[in-house]
């Protein structure tokens, strides 16, 4: 059983990041309530779902402008224009920053 729906059923408490003490409920949680304690706290605890708005209209925009370069390719071109050695210089400096 994870620490939220232990949380949520009262059997846990969190005074602080990473603190969790055991509650009197929890004391006195018998090994078959367990077993049943996470179906019990999702049916109390519903999931919620947005409500979308009904009836909404979407104006439609054709697209006549060209496609736009994506980041993927301005980089690759980027990158074909650098130096073999320039490039082998930069990725070096990467991992060592990344180290560091």
């Amino acid at each position: 059983m994870d620490a939220l729906v232990s949380k949520k059923a009262g059997a846990l408490e969190n005074s602080s990041r990473g603190v969790w003490s055991i509650t009197k409920i929890g004391e006195n949680l018998q090994q078959s309530e367990i077993k049943n304690l996470t179906k019990k706290v999702r049916a109390s605890y519903p999931l919620k779902i947005p409500q979308l708005p009904k009836e909404q209209e979407i104006d439609v925009v054709e697209d006549t402008e060209e496609p736009t370069e994506s980041w993927q390719d301005k980089l690759l071109n980027i990158l074909q224009t650098i130096e073999p050695s320039d490039f082998e210089k930069y990725v070096n400096a990467c991992y060592e920053n990344q180290a560091s």
